[in-house]
This record gives structure tokens, C-alpha cells and sequence, in this order.
């Protein structure tokens, strides 16, 4: 089953800013992304079920109105849209105001199901037949958009969602190369590349047509998608690249000291200085250097989940990297 609050989660904090720009964008000019920053993942106790909830995205960002505030923009993903909904939105809301005392911009990001394409949802509260309460938030509805209405876009947050909108004339088949090639060309970077490309696969996973797909790309002369959606993800290629370099440096200071254990330090090693490059890859100079990372993770299989994390990460916080 997918998990599709982890899956949009690393896609809006890599993209908060081209979602807002798609669906959003007389919001998304109020505000500077410059600086945006994002807050840990927030519970709250799920009135009255007792059930304990967590917050899907949550940023703390800077206005461009006037003297600049601050501004939380709050995210959630509802795989299918249901009746209750609307009110868990309105407590989110309450809660998270009770604990930051900031205004905050609710949206919500429906996968499937509900009315609205784009718009607002309210949600009422009432006393003797009359509106004691109104609250209103943003509603994505992506199941209710039609995905040729965004066949020449150049977001790549867009074209990850584009497979769950309606296909209209398109078929699965046109719609998965036609986001092959828009991810080819408009992703930053090759992580981001391959953020997208994953989504891609996510929500096409045995409903796509394989043999069309590559019938579509070889006709087009772009052989080069078919690559794409076939290379293993940026972060397993990196550990795969460290593993074969750990092993011959393993192989070679074993062979020196006779012992098992240097085979296991040529793999830390390497594994290490993989861990160093994926990092300054994704964060720049601010990345920790190898030797921070060797007394941090002092296990290859630590190593390799933190060079698969991040290869997705928003933040060196949110790989606990930094505060």
C-alpha cells in the first residue's frame, strides 16, 4: 500500500513553493520563500476519538506585506476525501494557532474523491439554526483536475501529481511519457529528477502499458526516458557506487593486515565519503564533513539509510543534521 503522506511530504517540503505557484498563486506571491523553514511534524490528541494525529506539512514562512510577518502554512494529505474531514481541518487549525499564536494559510491536498478542484472548503458550526462558527480553507481536489490541462508545464511539482488528475483524452500509456519528458526537463536537479520519477512510478504501478510507453519514446527519438524510468533512484546509486568502492578497499587493506576487519573499515570508509558527497551534493557547504558523519554512523547499514534519505530530504533537519 502506499504511503501517501510520506510520499507527499518529501514532495512538498522539495517543492512548497511551485505547489503554491501552481495551485495557490495569488498566495504564493505574498510570501518569500527565501527563508521559509520547516517546523517539526506536530501531534495533537484527535478530538474525541483520543487517537493521536500528526500535522503532513507544516512552514513557517515570511510575508512580503508590508513590515514582513510570519506566516504558517499548514499542508494536508487526504488520500480520499471524506465527510469528516472538513472538521479535522478546523481543529488542525484551532490547535495550531493555540500553540504558535501566528496566522496561518490551511490548505488542503485531496489525492481523490470530494467536489472541489480548486477552491474552498468550509466547515460550520451552528446553535438554534444560525452560524455560531465559519471556517474556510483551501481545498486541492487533483482528482477532480483534468491532466492535459497541464500538458505544457514547467513545475515539476505539477507533473509528479499529474497521474492521479482525470486523464481526459489522454491514454495511461500517454500520460506516463508525456511526465517522463516534463520530469526530464524541468526537475533542478538530479534528486529532484528522481523524486518525481518515483511519484511517477508510484501511481502508474500496474496501470500503465509498458510496451506503449517505449513504443511512444522510441517513435519520439527519446530513448532517454526509458533510461530514466528504468535507473535505480539517485540515493541507491550512490550506495551502490560506495559498496563496489568499499569492497576494493576493503579487499586491498585486508589483504594488507590480514584481518576481516579491515574488509569492514574499507566499506565504513567508503560508505562515509559517499554519505559526505550526497550531502554537499544536496545542502552545499553546510553538509557535516566525513568525520562528523563516521562518529555519527559507525555502521554501514546506517550509512546507507542516510544516503537514501538524502537523496529526498528537504533539510539537513530533517535528517536530524541540524536544528
Amino acid at each position: 500500500m502506499t504511503d501517501h503522506d510520506q510520499l507527499w511530504k518529501r514532495l512538498l517540503q522539495r517543492f512548497l513553493r511551485e505547489f503554491l505557484e501552481e495551485f495557490l498563486p495569488e498566495e504564493a506571491r505574498r510570501l518569500d520563500f527565501r527563508r521559509v523553514r520547516f517546523l517539526n511534524a506536530e501531534e495533537f490528541l484527535d478530538v474525541p476519538q483520543g487517537e493521536r494525529r500528526e500535522v503532513d506539512v507544516l512552514a513557517e514562512v515570511p510575508t512580503f506585506e508590508g513590515e514582513p510577518e510570519l506566516v504558517l502554512v499548514h499542508v494536508e494529505v487526504e488520500a480520499r476525501y471524506r465527510e469528516a474531514f472538513s472538521q479535522r481541518m478546523f481543529e488542525y487549525y484551532a490547535m495550531l494557532w493555540l500553540r504558535h499564536r501566528k496566522p496561518i494559510l490551511p490548505i488542503a491536498l485531496v489525492l481523490s474523491g470530494g467536489q472541489t478542484a480548486l477552491g474552498e472548503d468550509t466547515y460550520e458550526q451552528q446553535l438554534f439554526a444560525r452560524p455560531i462558527l465559519t471556517f474556510q480553507y483551501r481545498c486541492i481536489g487533483l482528482g477532480n483536475l483534468e491532466a492535459p490541462a497541464y500538458a505544457d508545464t514547467r513545475n515539476p511539482l505539477t507533473v509528479a501529481a499529474m497521474p492521479l488528475m482525470r486523464l481526459g483524452e489522454w491514454t495511461p500509456a500517454e500520460l506516463t511519457f508525456r511526465c517522463l519528458a516534463r520530469a526530464a526537463e524541468t526537475a533542478p536537479d538530479e534528486a529532484a529528477q528522481y523524486l518525481v520519477v518515483d511519484t511517477l512510478k508510484t501511481y502508474t504501478a500496474g496501470v500503465v502499458d509498458q510496451t506503449e510507453v517505449r513504443t511512444m519514446a522510441e517513435t519520439a527519438g527519446r530513448p532517454d526516458l526509458l533510461d530514466l524510468w528504468s535507473k535505480p533512484t539517485w540515493g541507491t546509486r550512490m550506495r551502490q557506487e560506495a559498496e563496489a568502492e568499499g569492497r576494493a578497499e576493503g579487499m586491498a587493506k585486508g589483504k594488507a593486515e590480514g584481518k576481516a576487519e579491515g574488509r569492514a573499515e574499507g566499506a565504513v570508509n567508503a560508505l562515509t565519503r559517499a554519505a559526505a558527497r550526497a550531502l554537499r551534493a544536496r545542502f552545499g557547504e553546510t553538509a557535516p564533513a566525513e568525520a562528523a558523519l563516521r562518529e555519527r554512523f559507525p555502521s554501514p547499514e546506517a550509512l546507507e539509510t542516510l544516503i537514501e534519505r538524502a537523496a529526498t530530504a528537504a533539510s539537513l533537519t530533517e535528517l536530524e543534521l541540524a536544528k
